[in-house]
């Protein structure tokens, strides 16, 4: 077994150069009108799909992206969201 299988790491996600712990890591859970209030508080998420049109969220995603690498805080192509830990 090496160092990342005895540590729990997820298999190559990396933060900050250090690995993501896979219990860390799973999928996300649907919000439903049941209490979103809740789900915010417990799980500090909301994922509300089909709330926004997928153009325009895409489109918002890619200005931000698009700043982001403009002041090299993520590398190039931007749409990868790699963060360079830098910035200008």
């Amino acid at each position: 077994m090496d160092r990342q299988q005895q540590s729990g790491a997820s298999d190559g996600l990396m933060i900050g150069g250090r690995a993501v712990p896979a219990s860390m890591i799973g999928p996300l859970a649907e919000t439903h009108g049941d209490d979103p209030a809740r789900q915010l508080d417990e799980q500090g998420y909301l994922l509300l799909r089909g709330v926004h049109d997928a153009v325009e969220v895409t489109a918002a995603r890619n200005e931000v992206l698009a700043r982001l690498a403009a002041v090299d805080e993520i590398a190039q192509p931007a749409e990868a969201a790699i963060a360079t830990g830098r910035s200008r």
